[in-house]
């Protein structure tokens, strides 16, 4: 991966068309490994029309080139890091079919990712194909662009990942990787595949750790075909059920999703 990440970032340069001094310009750009820079100002160069521009405009151009590519890499890396289910996911025009009773108002707000900063829980609840997951990705998308980090896991590969850690006695390591993600999501809460047929888990208590850990300090997006009035039921203990819960409505959002399967 990394060595298909080098090659990707590599910008090929013209120097066709520039002089010797041009040339030793960029290079030098180059070695301070500013290459959009270098390619900007190569193109700037080859422009023969180039003087008739303001110099502020000219060097904002060349700056803009730099920052706009390194915020690209940035966020490649960050895509690469997150997992995200559907790394593509979009607000697109499915969001506007009248009988998905979406509240478009409430998504572009979300959009918004002040919810995010503000270390929010965010619930997505709607029958199976309704879109949760790939909705749960196109806010952490949203999130990425803002410079949050995110990262996606299935709820019983999380729950999986937790026991190991415990037998481990890596716990520690893996609860503060999840504790430094600013936006987790955690999808298909509340079932899990089993000799074919989805059962429910009953042994939460463990993302009860999760959550209590992240309370007021980072955000949680939980995608569910289970409405939540069914979330209690999950548990097989009436005080963890509750303090689960209560992190879970307590002052956050929720996003339920209505319509046909759009399989």
């Amino acid at each position: 991966m990394n060595g298909n990440r080098n090659r990707s970032s590599r910008i090929e340069m013209d120097y066709s068309r520039l002089s010797m001094n041009q040339i030793e310009i960029c290079d030098k750009l180059r070695k301070f490994k500013v290459p959009s820079m270098a390619k900007a100002l190569a193109e700037q160069f080859s422009n023969p029309n180039n003087e008739l521009s303001p110099f502020i405009e000219r060097m904002r151009d060349i700056v803009d080139a730099e920052f706009q590519s390194r915020a690209e890499r940035k966020f490649r890396r960050m895509l690469d890091d997150s997992k995200l289910k559907y790394p593509d996911a979009t607000f697109d025009e499915k969001l506007n079919m009248p009988d998905r009773k979406i509240d478009c108002q409430l998504v572009s707000r979300l959009c918004e990712c002040n919810w995010v900063k503000e270390a929010k829980i965010l619930s997505i609840t709607g029958a199976t194909g309704t879109g949760k997951s790939y909705l749960a990705c196109a806010f952490g998308i949203s999130a990425m662009h803002k410079g949050f980090t995110v990262r996606y896991y299935f709820m019983q590969s999380l729950i999986n990942m937790l026991k190991r850690s415990s037998e481990t006695n890596t716990m520690l390591e893996f609860m503060n990787g999840l504790d430094a993600v600013d936006l987790l999501i955690i999808d298909d809460f509340g079932y899990t595949e089993e000799k074919g047929q989805k059962k429910k888990v009953v042994n939460y208590h463990r993302l009860f750790e999760v959550l209590n850990a992240r309370e007021g300090r980072r955000a949680t997006i939980i995608a569910a075909q289970l409405d939540r009035t069914e979330w209690y039921e999950l548990f097989d203990d009436d005080i963890c059920a509750d303090a689960c819960m209560d992190r879970i409505t307590k002052g956050n959002y929720i996003l339920e999703l209505d319509g046909p399967s759009l399989r």
